[in-house]
């Protein structure tokens, strides 16, 4: 009702579950400047790899979802055991690429 106030008591357990850390990085093949960079080997590793891995070491506790463009990118990260959300090729942005990967997650 619009308007009202009401009291309602969650435990902790509801709550943990409800609030997950998430981090959602964007990640497309398609730059103008250096195409496919994020598959430029770097010391024997995708670019993207050594990406994936800092985050997961540095914040261990959020849940890590790379929203990208295509399978190419999609399958190398899925194979390292990362987490993928597909996303529309023809976004403009990674603030869009992060909102859609935003809807397919919830």
């Amino acid at each position: 009702m619009i308007g009202t106030t009401q009291e309602v008591e969650f435990d902790e357990l509801m709550i943990e579950d409800l609030i997950l850390p998430t981090i959602i990085v964007p990640a497309r093949l398609a730059s103008t400047r250096f195409p496919g960079k994020l598959l430029s080997m770097v010391n024997g590793k995708p670019l993207i790899l050594w990406t994936a891995e800092r985050i997961s070491e540095v914040a261990p506790e959020f849940n890590l979802f790379f929203a990208v463009d295509g399978n190419e990118i999609g399958d190398v990260l899925e194979a390292s055991g990362f987490s993928v959300v597909k996303t529309d090729p023809s976004l403009v942005s990674g603030t869009d690429r992060i909102a859609a990967a935003n809807l397919e997650i919830l």
